[in-house]
C-alpha cells in the first residue's frame, strides 16, 4: 500500500512539472487560460513622448514603417509626429497648407507612404515618407462619404476603413470603395456600432474589427463574411486591435485601461498591465500596432506611446 501511495505522489508531481513546462495552463471548464509571460510582452521597454515644446497631445493612433520609423496621430495638436526607430523626434506632418484638424488615425504601406485619416473632415491624405502629399481620399475620390475612425493598408494595396457611421469600407488600390459592410450576417446584432479598430492578418487575409459600440471583436474573412465573434465579460469598448505573432489578437480596451489578449479561437488568455513603469498603472490605450516583436500602444491618458517588448 505504501508503494502504491508513493507512485501516486510521483504521478502528481510529474503532472505539475508538465503543466509548468507547458506554460502554466489553468483548466477552467473546457477552456484553457494561458497565464505564462511569453504570450505577448508585458514590459515597457521604451516610452515615446516628443521633445520639449512638441510633447504629444492626446495621441490616438500609431504606425511603424518597415524601416522602424514611427508615426503618431497626435490629435489635439493637429499634426502627425515622426520618430526614428529609437524614439528620437524626426519632424512633423501637418503644417502650413497641409495642416490637419484632428488627425485620429495613421497607417503606413509597404512603400513607406503614410496615410493620415480624420473623421471630422471625412478625408484621408496620403504622403510620401518625405512628407510630400500624394493624394487626398474623400467622398468625391472614393465614391462614398468616409469618416475613418481607424484604417489599415490591405494586403492587396487597398485600404480598410472602420467608419464612424457604422460600417467597414473596403477600398481598392485606386482608392475607390468596392464594398461597404454595415451588416454582418451571422453576427448578433448584425449591425455595426461605432467600429473603432481594424487590421488585416498578413498570412490569412482575415480582417479583425473592434465593434466598439457592441462591445465585441469581429473576425471576418477577406470577403467580409463572419468567421468569429469574440466577446468577454472583461471587455468594455475595444478600440485599437492587432494580430500578434500570428497566434494572438490584442485589443485596447480604452476605458477599462487594459490590453486584452485572445487566442485565435477567441479565448481570453492574458490581460496586459503596465507593471514596470512607475505612475503608469492607469493607462488609456487607444491605437495599436506591431513592429517586429514589439507592441506599440498610444496612451491618451499620459500623452505618450508605450513600446512593449523583450528588449530595445
Amino acid at each position: 500500500m505504501a508503494t502504491s501511495n508513493r507512485y501516486r505522489v510521483y504521478a502528481v508531481v510529474l503532472i505539475v512539472v508538465i503543466a509548468v513546462a507547458l506554460g502554466a495552463r489553468l483548466l477552467i471548464g473546457k477552456k484553457a487560460v494561458v497565464t505564462g509571460p511569453d504570450i505577448v510582452p508585458g514590459d515597457v521597454t521604451r516610452v515615446i513622448a516628443g521633445k520639449p515644446g512638441q510633447e504629444l497631445n492626446t495621441p490616438l493612433d500609431v504606425a511603424v514603417a518597415e524601416n522602424g520609423r514611427t508615426y503618431i496621430a497626435d490629435s489635439l495638436s493637429g499634426r502627425v509626429q515622426v520618430f526614428s526607430r529609437w524614439g528620437r523626434p524626426q519632424g512633423l506632418l501637418g503644417q502650413g497648407k497641409l495642416s490637419f484638424s484632428y488627425p485620429n488615425t495613421v497607417a503606413v504601406d509597404a512603400k513607406g507612404n503614410v496615410y493620415v485619416g480624420e473623421f471630422v473632415t471625412g478625408q484621408i491624405r496620403v504622403f510620401t515618407d518625405k512628407g510630400k502629399l500624394l493624394r487626398t481620399l474623400d467622398a468625391k475620390s472614393t465614391g462614398a462619404a468616409i469618416a475613418p475612425l481607424d484604417m489599415a493598408v490591405a494586403r492587396d494595396g487597398g485600404l480598410l476603413i472602420a467608419d464612424r457611421r457604422g460600417a467597414v469600407l473596403i477600398l481598392d488600390r485606386n482608392g475607390r470603395v468596392q464594398k461597404r459592410l454595415d451588416r454582418i450576417q451571422g453576427a448578433s446584432p448584425e449591425t455595426l456600432s461605432y467600429p473603432n479598430g481594424i487590421v488585416q492578418d498578413e498570412d490569412t487575409g482575415r480582417i479583425l474589427v473592434a465593434d466598439s459600440g457592441n462591445r465585441r471583436l469581429l473576425v471576418l474573412d477577406r470577403e467580409g463574411k463572419l468567421v468569429r465573434t469574440i466577446t468577454s465579460g472583461k471587455m468594455s469598448h475595444p478600440r485599437g486591435v492587432c494580430f500578434f505573432d500570428g497566434k494572438y489578437i490584442v485589443a485596447a480596451d480604452t476605458f477599462k485601461n487594459d490590453l486584452l489578449v485572445f487566442d485565435l479561437l477567441g479565448r481570453l488568455v492574458k490581460i496586459v498591465k503596465v507593471t514596470n513603469q512607475p505612475g503608469l498603472t492607469y493607462i488609456m490605450p487607444n491605437g495599436l500596432c506591431v513592429y517586429e516583436d514589439r507592441l506599440y500602444v498610444a496612451d491618451r491618458a499620459h500623452n505618450i506611446v508605450l513600446v512593449f517588448g523583450r528588449g530595445t
